[in-house]
C-alpha cells in the first residue's frame, strides 16, 4: 500500500502534522470515556457499546438505560448497582458479581486487558 502524504492546504493538515510529532517524542494516553448509565470510566473496551447516540460500559447497562420501563433482576452490579439483566458481559470475582468487566476494574477486582 502506498503512502499518500497529507495535503497542505488542507485545514487538518496542521493538527495531522502536529499529533504525529507529538507521539514521536512521547506517548500519549487517550482519555478513557465514561458510562452514560452507570459513570463507570471504560477501560476495556471490548465490551463497549453505543446506543442510540450515547457509550455505554456494556451491553447490560446499555439494556437497563434504553428500556422503557426500566428492567430489574435479582442480582445487581457490586459496583454501580445496576441490575444484571444480560448476562453476557458479566464478571464474577470471588463473591462479588459486576455487570462487565469495567466495573470489575473500577472496584479493584481485576485488571484491565488490552483488546
Amino acid at each position: 500500500m502506498k503512502h499518500v502524504p497529507c495535503q497542505p492546504s488542507r485545514e487538518w493538515h496542521s493538527r495531522c502534522t502536529l499529533a504525529e510529532r507529538k507521539s514521536e517524542t512521547r506517548e500519549l494516553t487517550m482519555p478513557h470515556a465514561n458510562c452514560a448509565h452507570c459513570g463507570t470510566e471504560i477501560a476495556d473496551h471490548t465490551t463497549m457499546l453505543e446506543k442510540r447516540g450515547e457509550l455505554y460500559c456494556c451491553a447490560n447497562c446499555a439494556e437497563v438505560a434504553t428500556s422503557d420501563g426500566g428492567r430489574t433482576a435479582a442480582e445487581k452490579c457490586a459496583h454501580c448497582g445496576t441490575p444484571i439483566v444480560e448476562p453476557s458481559t458479566h464478571v464474577t470475582q470471588g463473591d462479588a458479581t459486576y455487570c462487565c468487566n469495567n466495573c470489575a476494574i473500577a472496584a479493584g477486582a481485576t485488571t484491565a486487558t488490552s483488546p
